[in-house]
């Protein structure tokens, strides 16, 4: 039984009395919370499965014995007899976290450090105002400076605002130095903050929460909270104790933070209310904090702004909750903070249109008026943003709000009339245009992002429903125009009565209009430098371009008779060439197939890498057209006499020179050189020109030996790359026609309402052999074992699972898969780093003991090696004086018998 279980209500035998089904109550947040039925295994007592419960304390009957498959249940006056089977329900899929309390990686939070020095050399220290005391601490100030140098930046996060001064008890703050973050907890909230990389960076408010259990702040109570950080998986862990002031005491829980760069999630199910509660404290925060803080908080609620954390609850969003009449918003003034959140350059909130009057948060504020005129203020903020975000984009969808409150500002009663004058006079001179210009386009992604089961989900997803058929109408259209263009072709070649296409290149010409103006808005929306960076919009442009200009160039021929041979070859090179682009564009158009989507990758992976090759191709084969030219036709005299000559010497003769003056077609011929066309310069091969020989030698060399086998190294290294993102690249290709597709919704009328293809979740599942596939891959890229089960199983689950805001575009879900990927990445990168510079530490440390160790080693033998040899020389001079004065005392005997015979003679 879970642990959080109690009050079992009743238990019965099924299956052979090999099973029990059993009532009870559990207060598990990601159990369930309130009466469950779990169906338990008598042998092991565990679960195995769980339906749904029949009314609250049910009672249940077997009709037919213990072994039925149905079962009976009343409530009252109702009976009902079903089957088991249509009861049973698969467990609640609830957050997956990476450790558990048996996690052997984790440390207190209140020892982690108060001082941190990242990698790029930024020190940071954090210090509690005043200090003293825990509860008197109302702020905490984080420095930042640069190489020991003093603090240029700082960062005052107020704790305790008066209104919330009897609710926090400030605990500790500290850095987490693996994820380069700062953490503040009080007894019923918490923060995360990035740390900047540099000092022109700024913090980023990642997350805040103030905890919350049924409507009531969670109060700290004997012990408090006990925090713990796990190194390893990037988690804060709390065990939390909480009571309420009107019910008995229901502590303590279990609480769990994700500390991984990217993933914190602020709206799973059941944490909406502790986001939603930061919110509101956090603006009062705002009025206290410092230029620094202020700008991280409104660019944290600005990300947030337009999102509603629980479906179909929209006053349960940010605008909602600030508007609402509750006991939580009742005598606090949020006129700063709206003032500033609405202003340049955080003003992105964007009215939802179709709410209805009880749901429209300027509309709550206009109700709460009536009680309250103090909350005007605040309407007329909300007022002039909509009005002015309405004229600057020209969007109606701003004025909804608007609308909605205008008719309680005009109620005498409200005795506010000069405000409904005041919009009214502004609504009067009011530019809009008659429908708002939607644009649905990708943010910028790299392939890998696209490496990612739920992304290839939904976008099979939408392919499957609207992205194929979009594609399918667009190539239907761009095939008939095909055909249109083909048929003018065949007809000028077999046909001789061309006065009969007249028509037919006139509708070709319309056709081409209309592409090229489709191809010219989508110019003009994303820009010109995003335009050309694909290649196929270039292409476009060209397939649809030459026909337009070959067409008209036709008719004019038709309508003036014009039959000068320059006309008529211009038109046959302008349909000649479209018809290879229109090859080409039908290639590209069908990238769509995986097949061919093969194919294509590869030819435009080695087109981009030969892109500088083919510069330096073209100048080498311009220069050396021109050296051949300069050779076999340049004269130094006024008349050139030889039998060589460069100059005809008769009108009529043979030109004994063959390679041609005009330089396009000598280009060409020297082009040709390569495949073996040597008619140009065969009679000069035959000569006795000396220069020119060496020259073709050069050249043979150059092109033939060097630029064909470089050009063909080139290939090899696209063909390769292709080769292995083809598979990303044809989900890709699938996601901008996606993205197209989902632009065209909005501009037709009714279309999303009437079409069943934006479900709010996509389910998607995988084998296990897929699992352990993207596993092994996973693992590759983040680095081994350094990567856990549970850090993967965040990112694909053999389980059933949702990918949820389907209703969402595509692309702003590709977006935030594309972030996250990058800051995993981004984190790995600075964890290898930080792990790279310890080991350097620890090699450096291990080297200095060494040479230290080494250098004592040698310092006592060369102190041996002296004091044997001062001792050996020593002994020696002893020994030498040892002698000397053994011969002086010889002498001194000698002596004293010289002088003793002497006297005595």
């Amino acid at each position: 039984m879970p642990e959080q279980a109690d009050d079992i209500y009743g238990f019965h035998f099924i299956n052979n009395d090999t099973q029990l089904m059993t009532h009870l109550k559990c207060r598990d947040r990601d159990i369930a919370w309130g009466p469950i039925a779990l169906i338990l295994d008598v042998a092991s007592m565990t679960v195995a499965d769980r339906y749904l419960n029949m009314g609250y304390l049910s009672k249940i009957y077997h009709p037919d014995g213990s072994t039925s498959s149905r079962i009976a249940s009343y409530n009252g006056s109702k009976l009902d007899i079903i089957r088991l089977s249509d009861r049973i329900v698969q467990p609640y899929s609830y957050q997956q976290y990476d450790c558990e309390w048996g996690c052997n990686d984790w440390s207190p939070f209140h020892q982690q450090p108060m001082e941190y020095i990242s990698p790029c050399g930024l020190h940071f220290q954090a210090e509690p105002y005043p200090q003293g005391f825990k509860i008197a601490s109302h702020s905490v100030t984080v420095s930042v400076s640069s190489r020991g140098c003093n603090p240029v930046r700082k960062l005052v996060v107020p704790l305790m605002p008066k209104s919330l001064r009897g609710y926090w008890v400030y605990e500790h703050a500290a850095f987490l130095g693996r994820t380069q973050q700062f953490v503040v907890v009080t007894s019923s909230s918490i923060m995360l903050w990035s740390l900047p990389k540099t000092m022109d960076d700024d913090f980023e408010l990642i997350l805040f929460w103030v905890i919350m259990e049924d409507d009531e702040v969670v109060r700290v109570i004997k012990n408090g909270s006990f925090w713990n950080v796990c190194g390893k998986h990037h988690q804060l862990h709390a065990q939390l104790s909480y009571s309420s002031t009107d019910e008995a005491w229901f502590g303590p829980f279990n609480f769990k933070i994700d500390l991984h760069p990217g993933r914190s999630q602020v709206f799973r199910q059941q944490d909406t209310q502790y986001f939603l509660m930061g919110l509101l404290s956090i603006i009062e925060i705002f009025k206290d904090a410092n230029e620094t803080c202020r700008g991280a908080i409104l660019r944290y609620v600005n990300t947030y702004v337009n999102t509603f954390p629980i479906p179909k609850e929209y006053t349960k969003s940010i605008m909602g909750m600030i508007c609402a009449d509750s006991p939580w918003n009742r005598g606090r003034n949020f006129e700063p903070f709206v003032a500033a959140l609405l202003e340049e350059p955080y003003g992105r909130w964007i009215p939802k249109p179709d709410l209805d009057y009880d749901q429209d948060p300027l509309a709550t504020l206009t109700k709460r008026a009536r009680k309250d005129s103090q909350v005007m203020g605040l309407t007329v903020l909300i007022i002039d943003y909509c009005i002015r975000q309405a004229k600057t984009s020209m969007d109606s969808q701003y004025l909804a709000p608007v609308l909605h409150c205008l008719g309680d500002l005009i109620d005498p009663a409200l005795h506010h009339t000069e405000i409904a004058h005041r919009v009214l006079h502004q609504l009067t001179y009011f530019p809009l245009k008659p429908s708002a210009d939607q644009m649905v386009q990708c943010h910028d992604f790299s392939l890998e992002m696209l490496d990612n089961p739920a992304i290839a989900a939904l976008v099979e997803y939408k392919w499957n429903t609207i992205g194929f058929k979009y594609w399918l109408l667009r190539f239907i259209s761009q095939i008939g125009y095909y055909v249109l263009v083909l048929t003018a072709v065949f007809m000028q070649i077999y046909h001789q009565d061309h006065q009969m296409l007249l028509g037919l290149f006139v509708v070709i010409a319309l056709c081409s209009c209309a592409f090229i103006w489709l191809e010219l808005i989508q110019l003009i929306r994303t820009g010109r430098t995003k335009y050309f960076s694909s290649m196929y919009n270039p292409v476009d442009l060209v397939v649809f371009g030459l026909p337009l200009l070959g067409s008209i160039n036709q008719i004019v021929i038709y309508c003036k008779e014009i039959v000068d041979g320059v006309s008529h070859e211009i038109n046959a090179w302008l349909l000649s060439f479209s018809v290879i682009f229109i090859a080409l564009h039908l290639l590209f158009e069908l990238r769509v197939s995986r097949t061919v989507c093969h194919f294509v990758t590869i030819i435009v992976q080695v087109l981009s890498n030969i892109k500088v090759f083919f510069f330096i191709f073209i100048g080498g084969t311009l220069a050396f057209t021109t050296a051949i030219m300069h050779v076999l036709h340049a004269c130094a005299f006024t008349t050139c006499i030889g039998p060589d000559p460069t100059l005809d010497p008769a009108p009529d003769a043979e030109p004994i020179v063959m390679f041609p003056k005009h330089f396009y077609k000598a280009i060409s011929s020297t082009f040709f050189l390569m495949g073996g066309r040597y008619d140009p310069v065969n009679n000069d091969l035959d000569s006795n020109n000396w220069a020119f020989h060496t020259l073709m030698i050069v050249y043979f060399f150059f092109t033939v030996i060097v630029m064909l086998n470089v050009l063909i190294a080139l290939i090899n290294a696209g063909f390769s790359v292709g080769d292995e993102t083809r598979h990303l690249v044809w989900v890709e290709n699938r996601l901008r026609y996606v993205a197209s597709a989902e632009e065209m919704s909005f501009h037709i009328p009714g279309f999303r309402e009437s079409h069943d293809y934006f479900p709010k979740e996509i389910y998607y599942s995988a084998t296990p052999q897929q699992v352990k596939d993207y596993k092994a891959k996973y693992l590759d890229k983040v680095g081994g074992s350094d990567a856990s089960d549970s850090d993967i199983s965040h990112q694909f689950s053999n389980d059933t699972t949702s990918s949820t805001d389907a209703e969402k575009p595509i692309t702003e879900v590709s977006s935030i898969n594309a972030r996250d990927l990058d800051t995993k990445l981004k984190d790995q990168k600075e964890s290898l780093a930080e792990e790279f510079k310890k080991e350097l530490q620890q090699q450096e440390k291990s080297m200095k003991a060494d040479f230290k160790k080494e250098l004592q080693e040698q310092e006592q033998s060369l102190k041996k090696d002296f004091k044997k040899e001062l001792e050996k020389q020593l002994s020696v001079q002893h020994e030498q004086l040892s002698e000397q004065m053994a011969e002086q005392k010889r002498m001194i005997e000698r002596i004293s018998t010289m002088l003793v015979s002497t006297l005595q003679s």
